[in-house]
């Protein structure tokens, strides 16, 4: 990088002044989920800096953007470790995320985090001290249980990351959701990011091959040995009816190799999101995956199998039907037939 130097007197000031314009004026977008990613997109023009903690979505982005315009993160890895174990490598975090992120000033910080990511929630405290903090959440969330329990992990984290940190009890699960009070502290004002369409797919059109199926279906990633079992039979008779040429898979991750179907079919790239790929397809299928909101809200039809599954709990289905219907747009709708000839009907 090209420096420049400036003397007054006998003292030689030294200024990276290229380097300073870079980080003034220009925005610091954290892109930690698919979800993020039509809002990241919109975002990412003039000048910019995106930063994630997952491989997948920093292997896409660098279909479309320079390295410079990139950073990928690692994030700790403190499953399964002793309490003390955890302490030292929240000191190694903090010591690194101080050093990378105290030196951004005046930029424009959008983040759409509501749980989880605590080291990223850290570094958006770093930079809320010099530069103004803007936060669109990523999901709209049903009324929720309180739940007190877990207390040591949220002392954990206000000690060690100083993170407000409220949970929650759905079903059988514990979430950890941000309390208002973390927002307040980073003052964060409320993000209103339009999804610009013409952008993205502009951006991924040079990346993204067309599609000539009509239907594309979003892979679990449950395991249970019952559930696939009836995923099997499911899928098969629906493959079978359909033809394999008018539907296409995608998979979560690397899990491909668990699933062998009668029929071959096409399988989407696993890394390239799901919800760049949706607009490609007339009908969108899943399970309870988020993708099935983000079609609707994209006036594409959208269909959760969910109902088919007698495997699955009726509380995992109510909890699911909650959270998806939760975050759909005036006039948008999912489709939950509860037989496969009900599906059939759907997609004629």
């Amino acid at each position: 990088m090209e420096r420049s130097w400036i003397c007054l007197g006998t003292n030689k000031l030294k200024f990276e002044i290229n380097d300073l314009n870079w980080r003034m004026n220009k925005k610091i977008i954290f892109c930690l989920s698919n979800l993020n990613i039509p809002s990241t997109i919109s975002l990412a023009t003039n000048e910019f800096e995106i930063f994630t903690q997952s491989k997948d979505i920093y292997n896409f982005l660098k279909l479309m953007y320079p390295d410079k315009y990139l950073k990928y993160i690692e994030e700790s890895d403190i499953a399964d470790k002793s309490l003390i174990y955890k302490g030292c490598l929240f000191f190694k975090s903090k010591f690194n995320l101080r050093k990378k992120f105290e030196k951004y000033k005046n930029c424009d910080v959008y983040f759409f985090l509501v749980s989880y990511a605590h080291e990223m929630a850290y570094a958006i405290r770093i930079l809320s001290k010099k530069n103004q903090i803007y936060h669109q959440p990523a999901v709209r969330l049903p009324q929720l249980e309180v739940c007190q329990k877990s207390f040591l992990w949220r002392f954990f984290l206000k000690l060690f990351y100083g993170l407000d940190i409220d949970s929650f009890k759905i079903g059988d699960r514990l979430i950890y959701l941000y309390s208002p009070s973390f927002f307040q502290k980073i003052n964060a004002k409320p993000a209103y990011i339009s999804i610009d369409a013409s952008s993205i797919s502009a951006q991924t059109s040079k990346v993204l091959n067309n599609y000539s199926e009509k239907i594309v279906f979003f892979m679990t990633d449950r395991l249970d040995e019952k559930f696939i079992k009836e995923l099997y039979k499911i899928l098969n008779l629906i493959l079978n009816s359909v033809g394999p040429n008018h539907i296409a898979i995608k998979y979560r991750n690397s899990l491909q190799e668990e699933f062998k179907f009668d029929l071959i079919y096409r399988t989407l790239p696993n890394f390239f999101p799901g919800n760049i790929m949706i607009a490609n397809f007339s009908i969108v299928v899943a399970i309870d995956s988020a993708i099935l909101f983000e079609a609707a809200n994209m006036g594409i039809k959208s269909i959760s199998l969910i109902n088919l599954f007698s495997t699955l709990s009726n509380t995992i289905k109510t909890d699911f039907i909650s959270y998806a219907q939760s975050n759909l747009n005036h006039n948008a709708t999912i489709y939950y037939p509860y037989t496969v000839e009900e599906f059939l009907e759907l997609i004629c």
